[in-house]
């Protein structure tokens, strides 16, 4: 039998289409994960980046709010503590009352002799702020090698440094606060006490992030109802023994004596050169009902009630339920000399002494009762909500500023008080607590 050849038909190969097509689709797919990967490192990136400018916003605001406590705290030294090294006070080492009632800040010679207003900066640690309170241009911040810390530097703006309108009112200025983040020798080449560093000036160099708020500070006033006299009191002037003076030279109030009630004793009352005034206001009737009604003699002269202002920031307050001497006192006033001293209770200068200076008055507000039992010598304001004596042992002491009582004014021996002008603008235009303006916010 003869057997057929096999014929062999060969086969087709559709590998290579399939191959093509699952190549195709796998290039689809990676250009759909390398969009999806970009989204997503944008997102990440972008997430960093809000995350450490709210940092360096945090920062910022802290370094307002930090200010702010400065500002209407007491002495300190240059690492802004309080202590036995302590100076001057934080508002006065860096601002000054000007003759229009305005502030502004210091400024101390800079490189290339420009002159330069300081910037007290802090460096936000884990264990703590660490800060420095330069009398001059530069801070003496430590550089913190670990931490990722921050740091915040507050600048005073003068009118020359900003168009901002606001500057130019009384009782208002504004502060600048800049922060940063990762400022440190770890992360960053940024030196915080250079005057290009992160917090100074506008450039930013090699950190993080950076953010910057400005904010108007307004004065709520140790004294916003200058007294007009010498001595004003809601009951009676008495002048039991020896003679007050009592001297009022200027010409805008030119009263030595107000009172509600009778004004007796011998006195010796002066006025500006070549008046003819009458230098006495005895029995007035509306300061004699503010005195009779309690809390309106105060609220009338500081325009609040007692307990708001014993409550504001740059009061320092003294318990006196058992008496305050100067023993009490002393300390107070050295550690806070330009500071609302509030002392609840009674109150007796028993020690012969120097209580404020002209260009840095004292402000003495007590809830009782006040005795000047010993020659004082008075830069300031005295006020008492309760009656205010002068006693024998006082004599040869001075009063430059003025004296007010709710109550009545009983002088026991020589009695000198000279209304001062200067003292009453500097207390009225410059002492009290600075809060923030609302509205007067912003961002840079």
């Amino acid at each position: 039998m003869n057997l057929l050849p096999v014929r062999r038909v060969p086969v087709r190969v559709h590998g290579i289409a399939t191959l093509t097509v699952v190549m195709v689709l796998f290039f689809i797919m990676a250009m759909v994960a390398a969009y999806t990967n970009r989204n997503l490192i944008f997102e990440q990136r972008t997430s960093v980046n809000s995350y450490r400018s709210t940092q360096a916003l945090i920062a910022a605001e802290a370094g307002v709010d930090w200010a702010i406590a400065q500002i209407n705290g007491g002495t300190i030294n240059a690492t802004c503590e309080a202590g036995d090294d302590a100076t001057d006070e934080f508002r006065w080492r860096y601002l000054y009352l000007k003759h229009d009632g305005t502030m502004a800040a210091h400024k101390w010679p800079g490189a290339l002799g420009v002159s330069m207003a300081a910037q007290p900066a802090c460096v936000l640690t884990p264990g703590g702020p660490l800060c420095s309170c330069p009398s001059g241009p530069l801070s003496t911040l430590p550089m913190v090698s670990t931490d990722a810390p921050m740091v915040f530097a507050v600048r005073f703006l003068n009118d020359s440094l900003t168009a901002q309108p606001n500057l130019t009112r009384i009782g208002a200025f504004r502060i600048r606060s800049a922060g940063c983040t990762s400022a440190h020798t770890g992360l960053s080449s940024a030196n915080v006490n250079d005057k290009e560093s992160c917090h100074r000036g506008k450039t930013f160099l090699d950190v993080d992030g950076s953010m910057g708020v400005e904010v108007t500070l307004g004065l709520v006033s140790a004294l916003p109802v200058p007294p007009v006299a010498a001595v004003t009191a809601g009951g009676g002037i008495t002048q039991a023994a020896g003679t007050l003076t009592a001297t009022n030279e200027d010409a805008g109030t030119a009263v030595a004596l107000h009172a509600g009630g009778a004004i007796s004793g011998t006195t010796n009352l002066r006025g500006p050169a070549g008046s003819t005034a009458n230098l006495s206001l005895p029995s007035d009737a509306e300061l004699q009902g503010l005195a009779a009604t309690a809390g309106d003699f105060f609220r009338a002269t500081f325009g609040m009630p007692m307990e708001s202002y014993r409550q504001q920031p740059a009061a320092a307050r003294v318990n006196c339920a058992a008496g305050c001497t100067w023993a009490e006192l002393g300390p107070v006033l050295a550690a806070n000399p330009s500071r609302v001293i509030y002392l609840e209770g009674n109150v007796t200068l028993d020690q012969a002494t120097t209580i404020g200076s002209t260009t840095l008055p004292s402000m003495l507000v007590a809830t009782g009762n006040v005795t000047i039992a010993a020659p004082v010598t008075l830069n300031g304001v005295i006020y008492s909500d309760g009656n205010l004596t002068w006693q024998a042992g006082a004599a040869g002491g001075l009063v430059r500023g003025a004296l007010m009582s709710n109550g009545s004014f009983s002088g026991q021996g020589n009695v000198a008080v000279a209304y001062d002008a200067e003292v009453i603008r500097r207390l009225h235009q410059a002492y009290g607590s600075y809060v923030r303006v609302p509205g007067s916010w912003r961002t840079f």
